[in-house]
C-alpha cells in the first residue's frame, strides 16, 4: 500500500484530487458560510440551484386565455424530443450500408441486439421472445438513452432566468432528464401494462385470462384471490412508475447538489457521472426485465392443466 504511494501517478492524482477538492470547498458556498462571503470564500459566485419536482415551462402558448389552446412545452419534453431524434439518427447511421459482415455502428448494434434476443428468448421461450423483443428493447433503448444523456454537458447548467412569485429569480433549465418528470415513467408503466395484458388475452383468450381476475368457480377464496389479483395489476403500474421515476429524479438532484457545493472537484472528477452512468444503465434493465416477466407471466395458462405450458 505505501508502495503504491511512491509512484508518481498516484501522487499526481492525489495532489490533483486535493487541490480540486479544496479549491471547491473555498471558492464554493461553504467557503462562503465558513469565512464569509466577499472574502476569500465563495469567490466562485454559484447560482443556487433551483430543484423541483414539475417540469419547468421552457414555452408557452397561450390563444386568448383559452385554457383548450394554452400549453407550455417543457424541458422534459424538450429532451423526449432529443431523445427520438438521437435514436433516429443512429438508426440511419447504423442501417445506411448495411453489410452482410456488419462493421462499425452495424456491428455494434447487431451484437447488442442479438444478445438482448437471445436473452429474452431464454426467459420466455423462442416464440414469446420474438414476440416480446420489440417492446421490451424499445424500453430498454428509450429509457437507458434518456437517464444517459441527462448527463451530458449543458443539462441542468444551460437555461433561462425566470422572475417568480415573490420577485426572486428562478432558473429553468432548457434540458432536463425526462425520466425524472413523473409522466415520463407513468407513460411508459401504462405502457407496459397495456403490451403486458394485450399479450395475455391473445394468447390464452379473453376468457381464460379474465378467469384470472374474476373467478366465481372457487367460491369466496376464488373470488377474493381474483380481486387481489386485480389490484396487483393496478399496483404494478404505479410501483414501475415511482421506481424509475425516484432513481432518476433523486440521481439529479444528487449531481445538482453536488455541483453546487463542490462545483470544480465533481466537474473535474467526474465521481458523481460514473455512478449516474451504472444507475441509469441498470434502471433501464430493471424495467424492460420486469416487463418481460410479467408478460411471461401473462401468457401462461392458469388453473389445472396450465402449469405444464409455462416455461422455467
Amino acid at each position: 500500500m505505501l508502495g503504491c504511494l511512491t509512484r508518481p501517478l498516484i501522487l499526481f492524482l492525489l495532489f490533483f484530487f486535493l487541490v480540486t477538492f479544496v479549491i471547491s470547498v473555498v471558492g464554493g458556498p461553504l467557503g462562503a458560510a465558513i469565512f464569509g462571503q466577499g472574502s476569500i470564500g465563495g469567490f466562485l459566485h454559484l447560482e443556487k440551484p433551483h430543484i423541483q419536482l414539475a417540469a419547468e415551462p421552457i414555452i408557452v402558448v397561450a390563444e386568448n386565455h383559452n385554457p383548450f389552446l394554452t400549453f407550455a412545452i417543457t424541458n422534459t419534453v424538450i429532451t423526449t424530443w432529443l431523445t427520438m431524434a438521437v435514436l433516429v439518427v443512429l438508426a440511419l447511421v447504423a442501417t445506411r450500408n448495411m453489410r452482410l459482415a456488419p462493421r462499425g455502428l452495424q456491428n455494434l448494434f447487431e451484437v447488442v441486439l442479438e444478445y438482448a434476443l437471445n436473452l429474452v428468448e431464454s426467459i420466455a421461450g423462442k416464440e414469446n421472445g420474438r414476440r416480446f423483443f420489440p417492446v421490451v428493447i424499445t424500453i430498454f433503448i428509450y429509457v437507458v438513452l434518456n437517464n444517459w444523456l441527462g448527463l451530458l454537458p449543458g443539462f441542468g447548467t444551460l437555461g433561462i432566468f425566470v422572475a417568480g412569485e415573490h420577485g426572486e429569480r428562478e432558473f429553468f433549465p432548457f434540458f432536463r432528464g425526462a425520466n425524472s418528470d413523473i409522466n415520463t415513467p407513468l407513460s411508459l408503466a401504462l405502457l407496459s401494462a397495456f403490451f403486458v395484458e394485450y399479450w395475455g388475452i391473445s394468447s390464452l383468450g379473453l376468457r381464460t385470462y379474465g378467469s384470472k381476475f374474476i373467478n366465481l368457480r372457487g367460491g369466496i377464496i376464488g373470488f377474493m384471490v381474483g380481486i387481489i389479483e386485480a389490484i396487483s395489476e393496478f399496483a404494478r403500474i404505479i410501483s414501475f412508475t415511482f421506481r424509475l421515476f425516484g432513481n432518476i429524479f433523486a440521481g439529479e438532484v444528487l449531481v445538482i447538489v453536488g455541483l453546487f457545493l463542490l462545483p470544480l472537484f465533481f466537474v473535474t472528477n467526474n465521481i458523481i457521472s460514473l455512478m449516474e452512468l451504472f444507475f441509469g444503465f441498470i434502471q433501464a434493465i430493471i424495467f424492460a426485465a420486469l416487463t418481460l416477466v410479467f408478460a411471461t407471466l401473462a401468457v401462461t395458462a392458469h388453473g389445472p392443466g396450465g402449469h405444464e405450458e409455462a416455461h422455467h
